[in-house]
């Protein structure tokens, strides 16, 4: 299975920002705020197009940060 370009940037965009969380947890969420951020911005662009699965790779890169957070923690 291939996974296109955009969507692995999508992974590791989520990936790096949640990793903000390491420093100060509230920053966990930036990866998933900027998911949908991003998803809102393509909306009001005529060039742009809306993808829920963007938003789900986002998703999905920012998540594995949390996950080793609440691991590590317990």
């Amino acid at each position: 299975m291939k996974i296109a370009k955009d969507k692995k940037l999508h992974f590791f965009a989520g990936l790096a920002l949640s990793s903000f969380g390491f420093i100060f947890p509230i920053l966990f969420s930036l990866g998933f705020v900027a998911g949908v951020a991003k998803e809102i911005h393509d909306y009001f662009f005529p060039n742009h197009n809306v993808e829920v699965l963007d938003c789900l790779y986002t998703w999905a890169g920012a998540s594995i940060p949390l996950i080793l957070w609440i691991i590590t923690v317990k």
